[in-house]
């Protein structure tokens, strides 16, 4: 036992302390810690590189729904705007045919024959006179007559036929409009009367 305890003492005087000391050489060192900053460094940017494409894909993400939904809020406006559209185009062509049917009635209820009108509209219209657009309506004057003349002489003629005409009455002159300078002419509105069966055969 007691050599034992010899043993013990030696060794432990010739055990080397343990310290903290780097034995490396300085070169060493800063190798060493050139690469622990490097292998850091590339942690960190490889950390804020893969935080930034999440952040990317979410932004992304909700770009790509925002999208959606407006797409489909505009593709269900435009649909709505169409079918508005052809209800708006329905109703006005529904309007149009009420009125011709109103028109019609008219005719026949004033013993106007409107094929005998237009023969004698032809026959009236004088060959420099040409006739762009007829209107009809319920009211007094019922006839209004768009046309285009070469002359004012000319408009003036058309009126006094009309006047003369076994079909119209009260011919009125109630617009007049000369044409541009490169085609010279005149743009007029003439409203007449029409006159009804019984009224013709009275003359």
């Amino acid at each position: 036992m007691k050599f034992s305890s010899k043993t013990n003492k030696k060794k432990k005087l010739f055990q080397i302390p343990k310290t903290g000391i780097n034995l490396l050489p300085p070169e060493l060192k800063i190798e060493h810690q050139r690469k622990r900053t490097l292998l850091q460094a590339a942690i960190l940017g490889l950390t804020i590189f893969f935080l930034f494409l999440l952040i990317a894909l979410w932004m992304a993400l909700a770009n790509y729904s925002l999208a959606s939904a407006l797409l489909q809020t505009k593709t269900q406006i435009a649909s709505e705007e169409s079918e508005t559209a052809q209800l708006k185009e329905i109703t006005q062509k529904v309007t149009q045919l009420n009125q011709t049917f109103k028109l019609l009635d008219l005719l026949d209820r004033e013993r106007i024959d409107w094929n005998a009108v237009l023969k004698e509209l032809s026959a009236t219209t004088p060959t420099q006179v040409q006739i762009m657009g007829l209107t009809l309506s319920k009211q007094t004057p019922n006839l209004t007559i768009n046309g285009r003349a070469v002359s004012l002489r000319e408009i003036l003629r058309f009126q006094t036929k009309l006047e003369s005409s076994s079909y119209f009455q009260n011919a009125t002159l109630t617009s007049l409009q000369q044409t541009g300078e490169k085609e010279s002419g005149y743009i007029f509105n003439l409203t007449v009367n029409l006159k009804k069966t019984n009224e013709r055969n009275s003359h």
